[in-house]
């Protein structure tokens, strides 16, 4: 998050982790269903 936002806000920071971390839960849930 730190190498695509140059701000180190905890706010900005979130905004670009939070698709991240949806993304790896569709990944563990779709593993689990296939």
């Amino acid at each position: 998050a730190a190498v695509i936002t140059p701000t180190t806000d905890p706010v900005n920071m979130l905004l670009v982790m939070v698709p991240f971390l949806l993304l790896y839960e569709v990944g563990i849930l779709l593993a689990r269903l296939a």
